[in-house]
């Protein structure tokens, strides 16, 4: 059985709304760099504003020699 995940949901949803975006893009569907443009930035809006946070935090260990 599969497990819902709202982290993955999210994702689920940015995946789509890049996807959508792609596929107009390909179909000429925006008729004006203007159309393009303004289609763009609310893209990257709601992908910042969506609740995905991060998942995990990298600290690499750094080795020193004594010299």
């Amino acid at each position: 059985m599969a497990q819902f995940s709202p982290k993955t949901s999210s994702y689920d949803t940015i995946v789509y709304k890049v996807s959508k975006f792609f596929e107009d893009y390909y179909n000429q569907k925006f008729k004006t760099y203007e159309e393009f443009s303004v289609a763009y930035q609310k893209l990257l809006q709601e992908v910042e504003e969506s609740n995905v946070g991060v998942t995990g935090k990298y600290n690499p260990i750094i080795k020193r020699t004594t010299t």
